[in-house]
């Protein structure tokens, strides 16, 4: 069985292309990063760096770890 394959000019246009969202997605990465250091350092603005009483609770876990007080 032969599997047909787009000449070599498209092929290294297919590649460019995925090579370019890649980086799109790498950059989106570090900014998603960044993001979060600047939530993080918000928060903490707030309420202070979270004693050793505070329960870790992840609401958002692709975006950043929620402390909340135990009242």
């Amino acid at each position: 069985m032969t599997i047909p394959l787009p000449d070599l000019p498209a092929q290294r246009a297919i590649v460019a292309e995925i090579e370019a969202e890649q980086a799109l997605v790498n950059a989106n990465r570090e900014l998603i990063r960044r993001m979060e250091a600047k939530i993080k350092a918000a928060i903490d603005g707030v309420w202070g760096e979270a004693p050793k009483t505070m329960v870790e609770y992840t609401a958002i876990p692709w975006l950043f770890p929620l402390k909340l007080p135990l009242w």
